[in-house]
């Protein structure tokens, strides 16, 4: 009889292990074949009385880029805890996932009478996490490039990360990391205003690979945040405005 029980036990925690291992390796591709949600926010919708408008076609974000996304397996309200050096813990709230249509379009020379709107229709993820020390938004995206022309170009199209540092209703942008150019091909991503660190070390944990807006020095940056992001990983650790490091656990 106890050799019964001993086997049904153990058949429950090899069935309870499957089952983690399950959700954690669904939780690597959330994004996979699912269709986005019509909005209204597309290029039809666009004014064209004040510059030549441009449609350059619709276009989806590649399976491939989508399952680098892993922080968009974490629905709302759902928590993401971060630790300091010393342990000690801040929790986030995750206040923000949706998956929708969207326009990207930029116009050149706007103040010239020859000025152009080009716009592409695709789609973007969007996440968003909140927390007593900082609140974040990131988005995954096809953003065209500001040197664009009226001419379709695929190297004018980027699969984009951005950060978004948000306080209130008011957002900014304080991290821009391109991992994809318009044919789906992996790019090195510009190391202007982003930082590459080959290895870093974050509250006793090393990485590799990761990018930072440490060095991002633009004028009328108002947040003050940095963020720790790596196209492996995702986000990985926040700096809070107060300078305190917070590595998500």
């Amino acid at each position: 009889m106890k050799q019964i029980s001993v086997l049904i036990l153990l058949s429950f925690f090899i069935g309870c292990t499957d089952d983690n291992q399950n959700q954690i390796f669904n939780q690597k591709n959330c994004l996979s074949n699912r269709l986005a949600n019509p909005t209204p926010n597309d290029c039809k919708s666009i004014s064209t009385n004040v510059c030549e408008f441009i449609y350059i076609g619709s276009k989806r974000l590649s399976e491939k880029s989508k399952d680098l996304f892993n922080e968009f397996c974490f629905g709302p309200k759902s928590q993401i805890v971060f630790k300091d050096q010393n342990g000690n813990q801040l929790i986030s709230i995750v206040d923000e996932q949706k998956f929708v249509t969207y326009r990207s379009s930029i116009t050149t020379n706007f103040t010239s009478p020859d000025c152009k709107t080009i716009c592409l229709d695709s789609e973007q993820a969007v996440w968003g996490i909140e927390s007593k020390r900082f609140a974040l938004e990131i988005s995954l995206g096809l953003n065209i490039n500001f040197d664009a022309t009226e001419e379709y170009s695929d190297d004018k199209i980027q699969t984009t990360f951005v950060v978004w540092a948000k306080e209130g209703n008011s957002k900014q942008a304080i991290f821009i990391f391109p991992i994809a150019n318009g044919e789906n091909f992996d790019i090195i991503p510009d190391t202007t205003n982003i930082r590459l660190h080959n290895t870093i070390d974050i509250n006793g944990e090393t990485f590799t690979d990761v990018y930072s807006n440490e060095n991002l020095n633009v004028n009328g940056l108002i947040r003050k945040e940095k963020v720790y992001f790596s196209k492996a990983l995702g986000l990985i650790a926040v700096r809070d405005s107060l300078g305190t490091l917070w590595l998500k656990n």
